[in-house]
This record gives C-alpha cells, structure tokens and sequence, in this order.
C-alpha cells in the first residue's frame, strides 16, 4: 500500500521533511541489490527539485525503476554501476538513452556486451530542427518583403509534414500544397 509521507508524518507526529530524510538516508538498504541488473535498461536524466537534474535507470522492459541518483554527472553514474560485479554488468543487453554524448562513453565502459538503442523521439527533434534550419537558413537568403520568403516564413509546418498528408490543388498553371 502507498502512503504519502505527509500521513506518515501525521500519524508518527514528526514533520514530513523528517519522514523524506529518513527514507533517503535507507533508501540503498532496500532498494539496491548489486547482484542483479535487467537485460534491458534506459538512461535518462529529469528535472527535480530546485531545477537540479537528476539521474534515472529503468528497467526497459516493465518500466520499474531501478535507480534515481541525485545528479546527472558522469562519474556519479559510473561509481553506482561500479558497485555491481563485471559479470552482472555484462549481462546487460541494451541500453536506450538521449542523445547525451556522455552515456555512450559510460555504457561502453560499464556494459561491454550492451548494444546503444537511441530512442525515437530524441532522432526525430534532431530531424526536425535540421529541417528548421535549413528552411530558415533558405528563407533568409530572399528579401524580406519577396513572396518566396513569405512562402518559407508562413508555411513552415508544410515542412515537417507526412507526405501522404499532402494534397496538391491546381491553381491555374501552379500547384499549390496543402495539408489534409
């Protein structure tokens, strides 16, 4: 059952700061068995209080997490992967990760049998700002009044549309493209 630490706090009659520091200063007696790794892990690093980054391990196949650590530094991550035996370690299979140029080092180093799965999303926003770039950079290269750069300037999303979601409409001699 999952209980808040504010009602832990109001049924042991202590402040609920007392019940959070408890809880982190045991939090690696319980959670933490270095014997064990899954085949399959996710990296990726979230915003936590204070805008501090934090560091969040997760088991790729049942998304049950597997460690949260306090920063996102890469010698931070290595030590908690240190923890566990080699052999653990090269049990691991895949790991998915953000284009974060420093997990690539550190998953070579700590997993040397995984395989480096970069997830969708992160390609598809690397995609999308090259194709930004480009438009914009194209865009800029005609005067500011021109038809060819209010084309570029209002049609934007055109850009980053599906193909199959065009539709070609005569007009006249032109065609012009819009989206269905």
């Amino acid at each position: 059952m999952d209980i808040s630490a504010k009602t832990i706090a109001f049924e042991e009659g202590v402040s609920a700061s007392t019940v959070n520091r408890t809880l982190d200063s045991t939090r690696c007696e319980f959670r933490n068995n270095f014997n064990f790794l899954p085949f399959h892990l996710c990296f990726d690093e979230f915003r936590g209080t204070h805008n501090t980054y934090h560091f969040i391990c997760l088991d790729a196949d049942n998304h049950a997490i597997q460690t949260i650590l306090p920063n996102r530094l890469k010698q931070t991550i290595f030590n908690y992967f240190m923890r566990f035996p080699a052999p653990v370690r090269s049990l691991v299979r895949t790991v998915s990760c953000d284009l974060n140029s420093y997990y690539v080092d550190l998953i070579k180093k700590l997993f040397p049998n995984a395989k480096i799965i970069i997830d969708r999303f992160h390609i598809v926003q690397m995609l999308n700002r090259a194709v930004n770039s480009m438009r914009t950079d194209l865009m800029n290269r005609f005067d500011h009044n021109s038809k060819n750069y209010k084309l570029f300037k209002r049609n934007w999303k055109l850009f980053l549309k599906r193909y199959d979601d065009l539709n070609c409409i005569l007009d006249g001699p032109q065609c012009r493209i819009i989206a269905i």
